[in-house]
């Protein structure tokens, strides 16, 4: 995937997700058929999966219908990245 393709979809991850989710740098990147997001949070991963599940899977859902081929249209696949520990995938 191209340098700009990656960047327009981390821009839209950095627009779409919540400012109080993170405690860092959202992390995203693209193999071109899928997207992963690492979100770093303090502590608590099973409590934030559970709250934030719905519009998780909302923001995912938008990045699909606005990408204008197929090739980029891949699964949006979630992690968490706690303080203490390494990035852990989201149900």
């Amino acid at each position: 995937m191209t340098t700009t393709k990656t960047d327009s979809i981390r821009d839209f991850f950095v627009k779409k997700v919540p400012k109080e989710w993170l405690t860092g740098d959202l992390e995203v990147s693209s193999d071109g058929e899928e997207i992963l997001v690492v979100i770093p949070i303090k502590d608590d991963a099973g409590g934030f999966r559970e709250r934030t599940r719905e519009e998780r899977m909302t923001i995912g859902r938008r990045r699909a219908a606005r990408s204008s081929t197929a090739r980029c249209r891949g699964a949006c696949k979630w992690a968490i990245s706690a303080s203490s520990s390494p990035p852990s995938p989201c149900p």
